[in-house]
């Protein structure tokens, strides 16, 4: 694996990561608006717009920033020379270690997002939009961990496996 391909690998990881996050907001937003809205009917001068366009610059700027970052992924692959040096030992060896961190990241995330969800499930409240809000960052974290550890032919390579059997 080389430097450039793990840069461009770690841009689209937090592309993925920043959409996901501002996709997950769209549902929490719009439930908060109809509240406002209806708080609004009974009082016409509490109108929300300051609301709707600061959840539209949120939305706004995130989408933005996901594209900046999937472009400049793009961007790297594009100027990836073919004959390009493999990572060193020391550099493979820290792109290990970063992987190692948000692997455990992530793991230690997943018992107190799980146990947030059981909440849901008991209080009959939850959503798909829940659930990917709980489950999105320590999954992306795994994924990327995985990806750093033992390199990203070979997370391919076992999802491949595992999805034909």
């Amino acid at each position: 694996m080389h430097s450039k391909l793990v840069t461009a690998i770690c841009f689209r990881l937090l592309a993925i990561y920043v959409a996901l996050r501002v996709v997950i907001v769209i549902p929490e937003l719009w439930m908060q608006y109809i509240g406002f809205m209806r708080s609004a009917e009974s009082d016409p001068s509490r109108a929300p717009l300051w609301y709707l366009g600061g959840g539209a610059l949120l939305l706004l700027v995130g989408l933005l920033m996901a594209w900046l970052l999937w472009h400049a992924s793009q961007k790297v692959l594009r100027d990836l020379p073919a004959g390009s040096d493999p990572l060193s030992a020391p550099q493979l060896n820290g792109y290990r270690l970063l992987g190692c961190f948000f692997l455990i990241s992530g793991l230690s995330q997943l018992p107190n997002q799980g146990l947030m969800l059981w909440e849901l499930v008991q209080q009959q409240a939850y959503a798909p939009s829940r659930i990917i809000h709980y489950l999105a960052e320590p999954c992306v974290l795994i994924v990327a961990g995985l990806c750093l550890v033992i390199g990203k032919s070979a997370v391919l390579d076992f999802l491949r496996q595992r999805a034909q059997g």
